[in-house]
């Protein structure tokens, strides 16, 4: 019998350049925060790993995990991971899934966090 795995599609994100939310940003500049979509094909848990750039090489910076149901989900990002805001720079986001002990193939976003 073939093992289950979980498929992990359509990763995306709606604003690849913001400011973090609950700082004074100014109307109009940048937007603040953004939104993580992805889609599964069966129930599973999402990790997603924030990294840094740091110096030329990635560097943990947090993780967020949430149960979905199969089909297209979403999770506003604010920019804070572990209840820490992110400082302004490059980083990004590996996503993957988990179920049955099964793991999806990792996606990656990057994305920027700037000042308001």
């Amino acid at each position: 019998m073939k093992p289950v795995t979980v498929k992990l599609t359509r990763v995306s994100m709606t604003q690849r350049r913001f400011a973090i939310r609950g700082k004074a940003v100014k109307a109009g500049r940048v937007a603040r925060g953004s939104t993580v979509a992805w889609t599964i094909d069966r129930a599973a848990t999402v990790r997603l790993r924030v990294q840094r750039l740091v110096k030329g090489r990635w560097t943990a910076a947090g993780t967020l995990s949430r149960k979905a149901k199969a089909g297209r989900s979403s999770l506003a990002f604010t920019g804070t991971v572990a209840g820490k805001r992110l400082a302004p720079g490059r980083y990004r986001l590996v996503v993957a899934a988990t179920a049955s002990g099964r793991t999806s193939a990792a996606r990656t976003i990057a994305f920027r966090v700037v000042k308001g």
